[in-house]
């Protein structure tokens, strides 16, 4: 404790401490003197005033309730996530504050909680859906022990999500993509329609391998037709409309081959009509709306929708997988697609070779018989 002498004449005694938290804090008193008595009634004052602030702090951690204590973990993950990431807590959080969001934190047990996973299973929610959901929970939960908001008495060891409302295992392994003539087929069908820039944008997709937001956010400047690149360095962000870093936050550069670059061509040369069409000037966009904005996936979506049939189901992803189809019938190693599709891992490329393992064999022991060694 140290005493500072006031402009009155009188002396404020200073005491520090750390709370909950490990922050460092202050707490003090005015005494007429500094004599040893009244440094003595001093320190009960401050000392009881101590007390009374750490009680008051684990009072209001108690009364925090989970929605709470959830908005403040929103708040610090908002500081190193994407913001499409941070909307997508906020509305899975939405969902669960529903249930448990004005508990106080000395109410939450493990069995309030594991109450709602079933209750989401029995509204037919599926297991990856439920799965998200118990892990941003935990998260909040970590949160709240991290920062001493709340006690550790292990509630998230006593959480569980069964493996309930999983994925048909074949739906799981089958991969949708489209053979040569469906391809051709659907994008001509679309051209007839008077969907010709659409049909285009799914054609540039199928041929790159790109998801359908980073064909939408391709501005001119990333396209190199000379040295045959294209250069992967956004995704747009339709809820915050913006530019991000593609899936993983990891751009890349796509070799494309010239049948690409005469697609691209011919969209460069409807882009320029539309654009004196528009009235736009400073879209550097490949594609675009008659705003200047990029083509919106759910309108895209739902038009594809019409040239569906029940065969058949159609989405904007399977221009994707069938660039990756492609590319495995060729006996393109996985690594090397992986890395062409920005993903992480092999799986979904080692899905697809065990597809179409047969016919490898096959062909395998055609090259066998027709090889002279």
């Amino acid at each position: 404790m140290w005493v500072v002498p006031t402009k009155s004449g009188k002396f404020k005694f200073v005491e520090d401490y750390t709370d909950r938290s490990g922050n460092r804090k202050y707490a003090s008193t005015t005494m007429n003197t500094d004599s040893s008595q009244a440094e003595k009634k001093a320190r009960k004052i401050i000392a009881e005033k101590i007390r009374k602030k750490t009680e008051e702090v684990e009072e209001n951690n108690d009364n925090i309730t989970f929605k709470e204590l959830a908005d403040q973990f929103l708040e610090y993950k908002g500081l190193s996530i994407k913001k499409s990431t941070l909307v997508n807590y906020v509305a899975n959080l939405r969902k669960v504050h529903e249930h448990i969001g004005d508990l106080h934190l000395d109410e939450l047990t493990p069995g309030k909680i594991n109450i709602i996973f079933v209750k989401m299973f029995k509204d037919g929610l599926s297991y990856k859906t439920v799965s998200e959901r118990y892990k941003l929970i935990c998260a909040v939960i970590n949160y709240g022990i991290d920062f001493d908001l709340m006690d550790d008495n292990n509630i998230i060891s006593k959480l569980r999500v069964d493996k309930i409302n999983l994925p048909n295992k074949e739906e799981k392994k089958e991969l949708k993509y489209l053979e040569v003539d469906e391809a051709e087929d659907l994008l001509n069908r679309m051209i007839v329609s008077d969907d010709e820039e659409l049909s285009d944008f799914f054609r540039l997709q199928m041929k790159t391998g790109m998801r359908f937001n980073e064909v939408a956010a391709l501005h001119i400047q990333d396209i190199d037709l000379i040295n045959k690149t294209i250069f992967v360095r956004y995704t747009y962000d339709k809820v915050n409309k913006i530019f991000t870093l593609p899936k993983g936050n990891e751009t890349r550069l796509n070799n494309i081959n010239d049948d690409t670059i005469e697609l691209i061509q011919k969209i460069m040369r409807r882009r320029k009509i539309l654009l004196m069409a528009y009235g736009l000037r400073k879209t550097t966009l490949l594609f675009f709306r008659d705003d200047g904005t990029p083509i919106d996936i759910t309108t895209s979506q739902n038009k594809l929708h019409e040239y569906e049939s029940k065969e058949k189901v159609l989405t904007t992803q399977i221009f994707r997988h069938t660039f990756i189809t492609r590319m495995v019938e060729n006996y393109v190693p996985a690594t090397l697609i992986a890395e062409h599709v920005g993903h992480k891992d092999t799986q979904l490329i080692e899905r697809v070779y065990n597809h179409f393992s047969g016919k490898m064999k096959e062909d395998l022991k055609s090259a066998i018989n027709d090889v002279i060694i």
